[in-house]
């Protein structure tokens, strides 16, 4: 009785194979490098076993054409030409090459193979090629708005971070995450909670974070909240450490990663007449513009001594790149100045209408020893009215 497992193996097989071109070290040894030991598919490590820790080596190489005409992907002329060439192999574990090569040969094409090794080895490129001297603290801010409660995922975070060309400090980001507090943005004790949270939370995990932490005056913000809790959180922010605020991009994907983008917009300053009476009134119409009527009308009896920060064409979008977040910064500095000059020492009334990381950098760009303090209006969403929520001073 024969109990061998071998399955019989044809005379044409055996030629095919002593036939089959071999994959050098060189060869070997590029592949495994560009996947940086993982598998290209699932992302599992394949130079150690999970359980024991101990150095293996799990990985298999896959064809994504394969070396017969008759195997997955397989085509007469390719399958010759490719054969033994590092660019038709892909690293993978077992089970995912079992997956592409059999479960799913009906299913994953040369065409989406070829797009996931080369993904698959620009990430590791991306993440290589940061300076190792580039840490950043990443800090991950978020609050209820109306009724949606926000989330940043740790992976959004690291992501933005290293296609930034820095990488995290620690594995998960300084979590500054609120709570549903049962009561809406509508009444006077969600405002007070969430500035007091805010100012709590910011004191013990940032200000007196960890000393590793201390120790790397470098800080990546992502934050989503209402608009003037955002502006909050820019005033707790020191200017004498290096901070880079991150933006949420709707379009054409959502992101946290700055785009590949050289979209321009202008920002124009108007300002009131010399003769205007009531205090100091700014607005930001930067993500739409029927912020500007709606105060106007709000407060008609009120004030005229209005200002204006508008974009040429606001959207939600408008802020797609670093240079249209600097420029802010520069027309900020400027309005606040020149509100200064005209209403020594007044506080300035604030109505919001920008993308979150411009709320944040505008608390940034606020001088508590220089700048009148700041009044913030939020609009109440039943009433279609801008209350007065908070007060920035020094």
């Amino acid at each position: 009785m024969n109990n061998s497992i071998s399955p019989k193996i044809s005379i044409e097989e055996v030629k095919a194979k002593a036939a089959r071109k071999k994959l050098g070290d060189f060869a070997y040894g590029l592949i495994f490098a560009k996947s940086a030991g993982r598998c290209q598919f699932c992302n599992k490590l394949l130079y150690e076993h999970h359980l024991t820790t101990e150095d293996c080596n799990l990985a298999e190489l896959a064809h994504i054409v394969a070396f017969k005409a008759a195997g997955p992907r397989g085509d007469e002329a390719k399958s010759v030409f490719l054969d033994g060439k590092e660019c038709n192999f892909l690293l993978l574990c077992h089970d995912c090459h079992r997956l592409i090569d059999h479960e799913g040969k009906y299913v994953y094409t040369e065409e989406q193979l070829i797009t996931l090794k080369r993904t698959k080895e620009d990430e590791i490129r991306k993440v290589t090629e940061t300076v190792a001297s580039v840490k950043t603290n990443c800090i991950a801010y978020t609050a209820k708005i109306g009724e949606y409660m926000p989330s940043i995922s740790n992976q959004e975070v690291r992501k933005a971070v290293i296609d930034d060309h820095m990488y995290p400090a620690n594995h998960e980001p300084i979590n500054m995450k609120s709570t549903d507090l049962g009561i809406g943005d509508n009444e006077e004790a969600f405002w007070n909670v969430e500035a007091t949270r805010l100012c709590n939370l910011f004191r013990k995990m940032v200000y007196n974070g960890s000393e590793g932490a201390r120790e790397i005056q470098n800080y990546s913000v992502f934050a989503l909240a209402p608009q003037p809790l955002l502006v909050k959180l820019g005033s707790l922010l020191e200017n004498k450490t290096t901070i880079h605020i991150f933006q949420r991009h709707r379009e054409p994907e959502e992101t946290w990663s700055w785009p590949k983008s050289d979209y321009q917009d202008k920002l124009y300053i108007s300002e009131p007449d010399r003769m205007a009476v009531g205090a100091p009134v700014l607005i930001f119409a930067i993500s739409a513009k029927a912020i500007v009527n709606c105060v106007r009308n709000q407060l008609k009896d009120i004030s005229d001594n209005i200002w204006i920060v508008e974009a040429s064409s606001p959207n939600y979008n408008w802020c797609a790149n670093k240079a249209q977040q600097q420029q802010f910064r520069d027309t900020s500095r400027r309005i606040l100045d020149a509100i200064r000059l005209r209403n020594a020492g007044e506080e300035i009334h604030v109505y919001m209408a920008m993308p979150n990381s411009l709320a944040v950098e505008f608390g940034r760009v606020w001088m508590s020893k220089a700048d009148a303090p700041l009044l913030l209006y939020d609009i109440d969403r039943i009433t279609k009215r801008y209350n007065k929520v908070l007060k920035i001073e020094n």
